[in-house]
């Protein structure tokens, strides 16, 4: 367990069940929460001991199975651990791990790799001026090729050699296009950034070739207009769940906004009085204005008045369980769900960002101008969208829309 400021253990108790209400969990789950962290304080007590400490969290846990008789996978069992892993977690972090969310242990690598890293991710944030998510993703990608280089022997930088690279990338190759593109990109940046900086004498960046990969000539996933129908006919708007999901669903196929838009749209981002959406967009950091349809302002207000979480938070979407925090995670799984309960395959590349390229191929199939489509899609260079409508006739007439039931929607 991580280090922690001494706490006593009435006072880590109390901070903890404050957390857990600040929360808005359960009464019935705090009150078990504190039922077990109660016989804890016991314990220490009984032992003469008043500050939190793992060695007394173990000792607990082991007094605990012993006069409980309860085998390793009863719940009593799991509950105690839980609850003792919660109250150290929050001692040391002020916050703590959700069940069922997998934490991967960073492998720890040389002080030099790690210290590279930090620099190009803060010249990245500081003066690339990257969004978090780019932040984010250069680091995962950097910091898995560095563990690769180091499993395979690498002792300086001037040991890389290109081959590492494409070593590295058939090692991916269970990965999609998408993921492999990014990885090779970060790789790019930090090969380049070290030839800058003078600890690489060979500007490996140049000598990367982008390889390609078996989709590459393959059109965007185009959804079917019955099968869009389908797939929005499956949510069951009655529900919480449902009721989210369906806005989410809407914003995707009507207006064609990233996932990363929808899981970040506040409140204040919503105009209702001009039925307008403004955001700026986490991708480019450009500012993008759509137009609120009436199905679109339905369904947002049915979420929000029915549906979402009665939180102070400015997000729209929430989780629907404790903690009530914005999602976090991709949202395809939403849309593979409710592919699975539409009776419709559930085969890669039909995630939320195919109802993207749909909705720029349902725009070109209608005569919309390429400058305006760009426009809607918020995109920075036309050639973004052009890489869109990479489609073919016969794609484009198996989305044709129903003119009078689109209209509809304005």
């Amino acid at each position: 367990m991580s280090r922690f400021v001494p706490k006593t253990v009435r006072c880590a108790i109390e901070d903890v069940v404050r957390y857990f209400q600040k929360l808005q969990y359960a009464r019935i789950t705090i009150r078990n929460l504190r039922r077990l962290l109660n016989k804890f304080e016991a314990f220490a007590r009984a032992r003469g001991e008043r500050y939190l400490s793992t060695r007394l969290a173990q000792a607990f846990l082991d007094h605990f199975r012993r006069t409980a008789c309860t085998g390793p996978d009863s719940f009593k069992w799991r509950y105690s651990r839980h609850a003792m892993r919660v109250l150290m977690e929050h001692a040391s972090t002020g916050a703590h791990r959700q069940q069922g969310v997998y934490h991967k242990q960073p492998t720890i690598l040389p002080k030099f790799m790690e210290q590279v890293i930090t620099d190009i991710i803060e010249y990245g944030r500081n003066s690339l001026r990257w969004s978090e998510s780019t932040v984010q993703i250069r680091t995962l990608w950097i910091r898995r090729f560095l563990e690769f280089a180091h499993k395979k022997g690498l002792k300086n930088w001037e040991s890389l050699r290109v081959a590492d690279v494409s070593a590295w990338i058939i090692h991916l190759e269970s990965l999609g296009t998408a993921s492999r593109r990014q990885a090779l990109a970060a790789v790019r940046f930090l090969f380049k950034a070290l030839f800058l900086r003078g600890r690489l004498s060979k500007p490996l960046h140049q000598m990367c070739l982008t390889p390609r990969f078996p989709d590459d000539c393959r059109p965007p996933q185009i959804w079917d207009f019955k099968d869009i129908k389908r797939l929005l006919g499956a949510v069951d708007r009655r529900s919480h769940w449902g009721k989210r999901d369906y806005a989410i669903l809407l914003l995707a196929i009507r207006l064609g906004l990233r996932s990363c838009d929808i899981r970040l749209l506040r409140l204040d981002n919503i105009r209702w009085d001009e039925a307008i959406i403004d955001i700026v967009q986490q991708k480019t950091k450009r500012p993008l204005r759509l137009p609120m349809s009436n199905d679109i302002g339905d369904a947002l207000a049915d979420y929000l008045r029915h549906g979402r979480p009665k939180v102070s938070r400015r997000e729209v979407f929430l989780r629907n369980v404790v903690p009530f925090v914005p999602l976090t995670n991709a949202l395809s799984h939403i849309v593979r769900r409710y592919r699975r309960k539409a009776g419709l395959s559930t085969s890669p590349g039909y995630g939320l960002h195919s109802l993207r390229h749909t909705v720029a191929t349902q725009l070109m199939a209608h005569g919309v101008p390429h400058e305006t489509i760009s426009g809607l899609l918020g995109h920075v260079h036309p050639d973004t969208t052009r890489r869109y409508l990479r489609t073919d006739i016969s794609t484009l007439r198996t989305v044709g829309l129903d003119p009078d039931e689109e209209v509809r929607h304005v």
